[in-house]
């Protein structure tokens, strides 16, 4: 049966009684629009024998299009094609790994006649913007070039989770480079983020991240995350490099210096991703939150990342997590008071000197005061949380509720309200200072 007067279907799953098995020709129909599933089968034999399709108001997978379009005869030889006239082709979902699916779409479309297509909308459905949209865009980029009417029709890519790895700077292409194209949209991608991570993967333990190319340096120029409100620092569970290992993307410092204008917060669960907190809390100019808990830094690197914050900034709070490294004096962070942020909540736990342990003469005790003393010279302190591990946490409590009387320590400058409590698997001290 031949329907010369229909131009236009609209519906939901109704659309699938229509096309299935009917065997309808539709050779006038310019319009499909429906918000239900897209069946292959279905919307193939529906726009099968149309010659004056022109829009298609539909969302599914390209590999899903592409299998529906099929049904479409092949232009002949000299003629224009049955899908000369497509001018919007609805929103197409590519998945990971399916710019191969878009590809195969072109080359469908190509084969009847297809390079009209005036505006072009995509979602990439990614768990998160990694480096396999360098490939994905690419794709993108060259069918807009091989099926639009020109190649620079608008172009709208939407992420189907706002999240985004800064890792991909350690990833661009070089031959060649990412086209204006590939830059513009990563740049839109990124702005419309709400969270951004650095996720330390493998390949990084090798790759020359201290030596970025050009084409990385000129991408980092233009990303900012203006809707972000943290930013994290994280590695697989079963990746933790060698000690030795240096991972230090010197790429985060093309970044414009207020990249992340709205962050307030800096994780890390890297306990080698410090270099990578010292860069990005550079680009990162309201930060208040900064917690390395679960991790081990050695002393050095937990100073610097608070240092990375500058004297003259405020932080709300401060988890250094499980600190390694400190020589048997003890914590010299107050040395240094003037170059580090004012702290109002400083939770740390010390690993002992491995000469000191748990013995009877309290030297861990005597260890710990040193370090508590140390810390309340950080200005702006009003709590301090302060641990031993793994050991040396028994001799530790005894020295401190030795030398406790009333609100005062022996040792220490001040009066503070003095409480116990469990942190991970160690007695944990909670001063509270009562002079400030």
């Amino acid at each position: 049966m031949s329907l010369t007067s229909i131009t236009s279907l609209t519906g939901g799953d109704e659309l699938s009684c229509l096309g299935r098995g009917r065997h309808w020709r539709l050779p006038s129909l310019e319009r499909v629009q429906t918000d239900g599933t897209v069946w292959p089968k279905v919307l193939g034999e529906l726009v099968c024998t149309s010659r004056s399709l022109k829009e298609l108001h539909v969302e599914c997978d390209t590999d899903v299009m592409a299998d529906s379009l099929r049904f479409i005869p092949v232009a002949a030889a000299g003629q224009p094609g049955p899908l000369a006239q497509l001018e919007d082709i609805g929103t197409l979902r590519m998945l990971s790994g399916s710019a191969e699916d878009l590809t195969r779409l072109q080359a469908v479309l190509v084969d009847r006649g297809c390079r009209s297509i005036k505006k072009l909308s995509v979602k990439v459905q990614f768990h998160l913007i990694d480096s396999r949209i360098f490939e994905t865009l690419l794709a993108i980029e060259t069918f807009t070039r091989a099926v639009c009417v020109r190649p620079d029709i608008p172009v709208g890519i939407k992420a189907g989770i706002d999240s985004f790895d800064l890792g991909l700077l350690g990833d661009v292409p070089t031959l060649p480079a990412p086209s204006f194209f590939v830059q513009k949209q990563i740049q839109q991608l990124a702005a419309a983020s709400q969270v951004a991570y650095f996720t330390i993967r493998p390949r990084h333990l090798t790759a020359p991240l201290h030596a970025p190319s050009t084409a990385a340096s000129v991408l980092a120029q233009c990303l900012t995350f203006p809707n972000a409100k943290g930013v994290t620092v994280t590695a697989p569970h079963d990746l933790e490099p060698a000690a030795d290992a240096e991972l230090d993307p010197v790429v985060l410092e093309s970044m414009p210096h207020n990249a992340f204008p709205a962050a307030s917060r800096l994780r890390s669960h890297s306990s080698k991703g410090c270099a990578i907190s010292r860069r990005l809390l550079a680009k990162m100019p309201v930060v208040k939150s900064i917690d390395l808990w679960g991790t081990c830094p050695t002393h050095a690197d937990a100073v610097g990342v608070v240092q990375a914050v500058g004297g003259e900034r405020d932080l709300d709070y401060f988890d250094a997590g499980r600190v390694t490294g400190v020589g048997e004096g003890g914590l010299s962070w107050g040395d240094i008071a003037d170059q580090l942020p004012t702290i109002k909540r400083l939770v740390i736990a010390v690993k002992v000197p491995q000469d000191l342990g748990d013995g009877d003469g309290g030297a861990a005790g005597e260890f710990s005061i040193a370090c508590i003393k140390s810390l309340l010279k950080i200005r702006g302190l009003k709590r301090l949380q302060f641990a031993l591990w793994p050991a040396g946490e028994h001799s530790f409590k005894r020295l401190v509720e030795e030398r406790t009387h009333g609100d005062t320590i022996e040792g220490l400058d001040g009066r503070f309200d003095v409480e116990w409590g469990r942190g991970e698997q160690w007695d944990r001290l909670t001063l509270k200072p009562l002079d400030t």
